[in-house]
């Protein structure tokens, strides 16, 4: 925490980004030089309240923000080389590579110069009439169930639904690194960001458009996305085959009594700590608010009806927010519980009820994964019901 992490999964993914391998492997690497060096020096700097606020905005229970330095002496070269670049960019109208390409031919229409005004919550902006070189943070999902390959995306992490759809595009890291030069570099038409921030920032390079993601409901923000894509249709039969994966969901669930089992849904378990999730994201929001299956009464009470996105709790408590089956979020560098007792004293993990679902499918909220994630809840809760009825 004194170093900005707020959860384990933050750390992990931090630290193996830039050490090419996860704290435990480091750890025992490196034990025998660790004894006294705690990663906790007492004498940090605080944040302040810009850089807490935005902790929080940019939370949604995944990635977390953190503040950056931005030498004078880069950023002058970087807005060199992006000013060199566009003027580049405006002296050629034609297709620069296989993406943009396949757009055009999918849409039915060459690329245009064309532009329409599209209402958003930072007022009116001029976009193309058919997008062909698009650049998204997050929003992956939507923009592939629209019909869209965009050339430049944020992380994709292991399990993400949309990933085979999108192995060949550039990635552009870790949406608050993302750097201005190499979104420049892509060429895009159009930029989708979920931060008020990076609009500022990445406007001066391409139309970019807002898209709300607290504010908004599924279907709102899928609506907005069709029309910011000029996919209507498309968006209509989305958010369709949404609702029928629900209702075939819930109907097969139903059938195989489902109203007699409670679902819980943990993640981590580092520092006999668990995380328990309510219905406001990912797997919780799956399991509650889409499928409408049972909570535990603990885990209705304390996380349901409060409205709370997800706690953490100890493992001495863990028993009571367990369910007849539960929902663990997986992710490499987790802890193992294979030989803890309080884990192993669950009903549960007794009774191999325990489903993991990977963290990469979880994290994304787009229609995508969202329509994924529904499938794989429901297939998974129902098999590992006739395995054990077995």
């Amino acid at each position: 925490m004194s170093c900005g992490m707020v959860e384990e999964l933050n750390l992990i993914r931090l630290f193996k980004k830039y050490y090419r391998m996860t704290p435990s492997e480091y750890r025992n690497k490196k034990i025998a030089a660790m004894h006294d060096c705690d990663i906790d020096n007492h004498s940090q700097h605080i944040y302040n309240e810009k850089g807490l606020e935005d902790i929080v905005k940019f939370q949604r229970d995944g990635d977390y923000r953190m503040l950056q330095e931005i030498k004078s002496k880069e950023f002058i070269v970087a807005a060199m080389m992006c000013l060199m670049m566009l003027l580049s960019a405006c002296s050629s109208s034609t297709p620069t590579n296989q993406n943009e390409a396949a757009n055009a031919e999918s849409k039915g229409n060459e690329t245009s110069n064309e532009t329409r005004t599209i209402s958003t919550v930072r007022g009116d902006i001029e976009v193309p009439v058919n997008p062909q070189r698009v650049v998204v943070q997050y929003l992956m999902g939507d923009v592939v169930a629209l019909g869209i390959k965009p050339v430049g995306i944020s992380d994709v992490y292991d399990g993400a639904a949309f990933a085979e759809q999108v192995s060949d595009i550039t990635v552009l890291e870790w949406m608050p690194d993302w750097d201005g030069e190499d979104v420049m570099k892509l060429q895009p038409d159009l930029i989708i960001v979920i931060g008020e921030d990076y609009v500022d920032k990445l406007s001066k390079i391409a139309p970019t458009v807002l898209v709300p993601l607290i504010d908004m409901t599924q279907d709102e923000r899928i609506t907005f996305m069709g029309e910011v894509l000029n996919r209507q249709e498309a968006a209509a039969a989305a958010i369709e085959e949404y609702k029928t994966a629900v209702e075939t969901a819930r109907l097969n669930l139903k059938q195989a009594g489902f109203d007699n089992y409670s679902v819980s849904v943990f993640e981590g378990g580092s520092d006999a700590t668990m995380f328990v999730f309510g219905d406001k994201f990912g797997a919780g929001s799956v399991v509650y608010a889409s499928l409408g299956l049972r909570a535990p009464e603990t885990v209705q009470t304390a996380i349901l009806d409060k409205g709370i996105s997800k706690e953490g709790l100890s493992f001495e408590v863990l028993a009571n927010y367990s369910g007849d089956f539960i929902i663990r979020n997986s992710y490499e560098g987790m802890v193992d519980l294979s030989d803890d007792a309080i884990w192993n004293s669950l009903e549960a993990v007794q009774n191999n009820r325990v489903i993991e679902i990977k963290f990469g499918l979880n994290f994304y909220t787009d229609i995508y994964s969202t329509i994924a994630q529904i499938k794989t809840v429901s297939s998974e809760l129902l098999r590992r019901l006739e395995e054990t009825k077995n």
